[in-house]
């Protein structure tokens, strides 16, 4: 009875040994709060000196090209850092240091992952950006702890399918590579938050990309996309997107359901026309349509109600009226290089605008609105084809800089003295023969410009000696 009371004890004792033996390789995990406050190595021989306790290990430009044999028996490493190296292949010895957590390969010359990367089934963060590296392998779908994969600025042109198992992975980075298609699976992380695909060549996205039900930022510009999913709406909780220079002829309807980012960037598409539903982005604060084809501003702009900055130059707009531009808190509207002759949105709400840009248009006189506009510091009418400067003008009591070169102007108000706070004051290239000598006195104005005009010879020396300041002539 005794001998068989001690085998019982015997075999608990053995299965409670092999039950600590099973979970010791997780208590060698440190968190990442741990490995903050662990002792960095600087070399491999001194983290050899004391492996047991060396779980983080840099050798960040060193200009070495290889590592040593003998950096298998770190077995505790949990951080391996080798950036800024030389270093054309990876080392099968990192494969085989299976506790690492973090594994940062920065800016080498590696052209390949191998395949051994599966082997590291621990690895939250893998940097492997800056290098020459052209395929990820399918192993990486092993590495199932990956939170962080930041593969930027190589030459990747395919992704694996086999990325779908990596289900802890909040941040991937593929910004500035080859790849011309995105996987279906891409669409099965469900914790992924950030996804950068910056500057690469992708025609389209899959559907699958708006399952991310977690995503917050995703990056796309650069591309050569030419339409977006059509539920791309259902991305709800997605605070940044970046659409820059693809060729987008038109948005979803389902786009003006993003109503959470407060800044919108769609410089240098195709964009024809604007959603209808375009008023519903009521919290965004910029928007830039710059470098489009956009010909009119839809009515649907009068519901941007916290609309501070809107950007529509290089466009192929014609006119602009009606309540589009009645915004009480726009701040900055630059509508140049366009077509525009008739400039008369009602502003009367925009109390609070101080930088207009009209730039290279069709204007052939200032447009009245302006007049209501009393809180603008900069007016650009340069490049139009004004022939005068009328005396409403004068109202804009806060003008501090006021561009008309390039312009048929042969005359302006008198009254552009009342302008106390005019800086800087640009006539150049119009027909302008004389000016008010009266200017002279402003006491503000710090560059006049009045070269290239038709100014009489006996006019100019008047000028030389009523103004206080430089004027070029």
């Amino acid at each position: 009875m005794k001998r068989y009371f001690f085998l019982i004890i015997l075999i608990s004792f053995s299965s409670i040994n092999s039950s600590f033996a099973k979970k010791k390789p997780k208590e060698l995990l440190l968190s990442e709060q741990e490995i903050k406050d662990a002792t960095v190595y600087y070399s491999i021989e001194d983290a050899l000196a004391n492996k047991k306790k060396a779980y983080v290990l840099n050798l960040d430009n060193q200009k070495i090209d290889e590592l040593p044999e003998r950096i298998i028996k770190l077995q505790n490493l949990q951080s391996l850092s080798i950036k800024y190296n030389q270093f054309d292949e990876l080392p099968s010895e990192i494969f085989q240091l299976k506790n690492l957590q973090y594994l940062y390969i920065t800016q080498n010359k590696v052209n390949e992952i191998p395949i051994e990367i599966g082997n590291l089934n621990h690895l939250k963060i893998l940097d492997i950006s800056e290098n020459k590296i052209n395929l990820i392998p399918a192993e990486i779908g092993d590495c199932t702890a990956l939170v962080e994969l930041k593969a930027g600025e190589n030459q990747i042109s395919e992704l694996p399918s086999t990325i779908e198992h990596l289900k802890a992975l909040k941040l991937l980075d593929l910004f500035n590579n080859q790849l011309i298609e995105i996987p279906y699976e891409i669409g099965l992380l469900p914790t992924l938050t950030e996804l950068d695909l910056d500057w690469n060549q992708i025609i389209a996205l899959p559907e699958s990309i708006c399952l991310l039900s977690k995503l917050q930022s995703l990056k796309v510009e650069k591309n050569k996309l030419t339409k977006l999913p059509e539920n791309i709406g259902d991305l709800q909780q997605i605070t940044e997107f970046k659409l820059m220079g693809n060729n987008f002829g038109e948005l979803p309807e389902s786009f003006c359901n993003l109503n959470i980012f407060n800044e919108l960037d769609l410089r240098n598409n195709s964009l024809t026309m604007l959603p209808y539903g375009i008023g519903k982005l009521d919290k965004l604060e910029i928007l830039n349509l710059a470098n489009n084809k956009i010909q009119s501003i839809p009515e649907g702009f009068k519901n941007l109600i916290n609309l501070k900055e809107l950007y529509l130059q290089r466009n192929e707009i014609q006119s602009i009226s009606g309540e589009s531009l009645n915004l009480s808190k726009l701040e900055i509207l630059n509508v140049s290089l366009n077509s525009i002759t008739e400039f008369s949105p009602t502003m009367n709400k925009c109390k609070s605008i101080h930088y207009i840009d009209l730039e290279n248009n069709k204007l052939t006189r200032v447009p009245g609105q302006l007049t209501n506009v009393t809180s603008l510091k900069m007016l650009n009418l340069s490049h139009n084809q004004l022939s005068d400067i009328p005396v409403e003008l004068s109202e804009l009591i806060n003008l501090e800089e006021a561009y008309f070169n390039n312009n048929q102007i042969t005359s302006f108000t008198k009254q552009i003295v009342k302008l106390n706070h005019l800086r800087i004051l640009d006539l150049s290239n119009n027909k302008l023969l004389i000016v008010p000598l009266t200017m002279g006195e402003m006491k503000n104005l710090q560059e006049f410009n009045l070269s290239n005009n038709s100014l009489y010879s006996w006019h100019i020396k008047q000028i030389e000696e009523r103004f206080k300041i430089e004027v070029t002539l």
